[in-house]
């Protein structure tokens, strides 16, 4: 969604930078880069000097650093930040989110206006003005002769929420001092009513959602003729709607009884999908059933497909169903929502749920709320299964036999630290025989030439358990029958 903001120059640097901090080494040689990328070898190195370039002038070159070795690139960096930083100020320096925000609060007055106090010509403003109008529309909402977001209000703040959160993350400087003040206000009454702390991503989501919530309501753009997420005799008899509503009256001076009803109904739903409160029964009273359809239908397949996943529905129909709801909800079609992901991880660690996950969602085409955010859902369900459904159920047993010259204490150490890193189902060894599939020393045992032996330095190296790594992921293929474990 963000490259929207970019020009093409600067998605081109980035699309280079994110391509270099994946590479597993963080290096790459130049003839593969440009294949790849399909870029030329000037296109190439051009990239390269507009990136330091950029890092200098960002103050990042303690950060990141392309360098050039032969037929070698290499991205140097420190560990304290990613492409995402780059990018962040690509896009808050773009004409386009600055006139994006100026729209959004209403300080917009005219192109001319807008072009004086920026010190641009007149035609710019003018084309990228047209350019976000067409954009908005897929949004169902677009902006007005009197320059203004007008148009479908859910899905005018689900926009803006996500991204204004994914942009801003931690800066609310950018909504007005009064709301921030209302929304931080809001949050506080939150965590009483929670009785117990918030994980700080969360918080920081909510507070930006806040500030879009309470800025729309002021500016006299609120929530009408939609249909309402839960039953009114819910909302009538919760708790939670109750509170919230007399927070809005008091603090948002709101007197529209049905205005009222509306704003209490999507704030609900937002603390509820995200889990930041618990409201007993909340998810039988949805009006909207579909998302009950499609998590079921999830969980059933996911049991048929893998035979030890028999209590897979019981234990965790309710927080699929969550999910689910909250898609359906508060995610938007046409949305970027890969949030960047190496998908190249679970390939090789998870290559059987990644199947499951493709050719699931491959079967959705038919079904526009999933296709339109496949992304969304397929790493989503990817996550799911990773989290509910331990390797160790299903993979076949990798016979390990492990001997260093230092003795049993030091095998014990790297069986800890293989533990630690890798989720996989195997069985170490105390002598070698015919079903060990992998020795692991820092000796050769010529006698068993036949079996496959890794030879690691003493303590061993990244590169070390990077061949290792490498290893057990060609060994997980050649098990891939899946087997139930009684």
């Amino acid at each position: 969604m963000f490259k929207m903001f970019l020009d093409k120059t600067e998605i081109r640097k980035i699309d280079f930078f994110r391509y270099m901090e994946n590479r597993p080494l963080l290096k790459e040689n130049k003839e593969t880069i440009i294949e790849e990328l399909m870029i030329s070898e000037f296109l190439l190195n051009r990239t390269m000097e507009e990136l330091n370039t950029d890092f200098k002038q960002y103050e990042l070159v303690e950060d990141f650093e392309l360098v050039e070795t032969n037929t070698t690139i290499e991205l140097l960096e420190n560990g304290l930040g990613t492409s995402k930083q780059l990018e962040t100020i690509y896009v808050e320096k773009s004409m386009a989110f600055s006139m994006m925000l100026e729209l959004l609060f209403e300080n917009f007055q005219s192109v001319n206006d807008y072009a004086d106090k920026n010190f641009i010509s007149f035609s710019p403003v003018y084309k990228k003005l047209k350019v976000m109008r067409k954009f908005f529309e897929q949004f169902s909402f677009t902006i007005t002769k009197k320059f203004t977001f007008e148009g479908n209000e859910k899905k005018l703040r689900h926009f803006f929420l996500h991204a204004l959160f994914e942009q801003m993350h931690q800066e609310l400087s950018i909504y007005p001092e009064n709301i921030v003040k209302k929304s931080l206000h809001f949050l506080k009454t939150v965590q009483e009513h929670r009785k117990m702390g918030m994980q700080e991503y969360a918080k920081l989501k909510l507070l930006h959602f806040l500030n879009i919530t309470f800025l729309r309501i002021e500016r006299g753009h609120t929530i009408t003729e939609e249909k309402r997420i839960v039953s009114s005799s819910y909302l009538n008899e919760s708790p939670h709607a109750k509170w919230i509503r007399e927070w809005l009256e008091k603090e948002m001076k709101m007197i529209d009884k049905k205005r009222i009803e509306y704003e209490v109904d999507e704030i609900l739903a937002y603390l509820v999908g995200e889990e930041i409160i618990k409201s007993r029964g909340y998810l039988g009273f949805v009006n909207d059933k579909s998302f009950q359809l499609d998590s079921l239908e999830f969980v059933e397949t996911v049991q048929s497909k893998f035979p030890f996943a028999k209590q897979f529905k019981k234990k965790n129909y309710k927080r699929i169903a969550l999910f689910h709801f909250y898609t359906v909800n508060f995610t938007l079609e046409n949305i970027e929502y890969d949030k960047n992901l190496d998908i190249n991880y679970f390939v090789d660690n998870y290559p059987e749920y990644v199947s499951f996950c493709k050719e699931y969602i491959e079967g959705k085409k038919n079904q526009r709320h999933i296709w339109k955010r496949k992304e969304f859902y397929f790493y989503n369900y990817l996550l799911l299964l990773v989290d509910k459904l331990p390797l160790q159920e299903f993979l076949q047993p990798i016979y390990l036999y492990i001997d260093f010259s230092f003795g049993k204490i030091y095998n014990r150490m790297i069986v800890r630290n293989i533990n630690k890193l890798f989720e996989l189902n195997i069985t170490y060894q105390k002598s070698i025989d015919e079903q060990t599939d992998l020795i692991l020393s820092d000796i050769y045992f010529a006698e068993f030439e036949m079996i496959s032996q890794i030879i690691w330095l003493a303590p061993p190296r990244a590169i070390d358990w990077g061949n290792f790594s490498n290893h057990i992921a060609r060994l997980r293929k050649e098990k891939r029958t899946l087997i139930p474990k009684e």
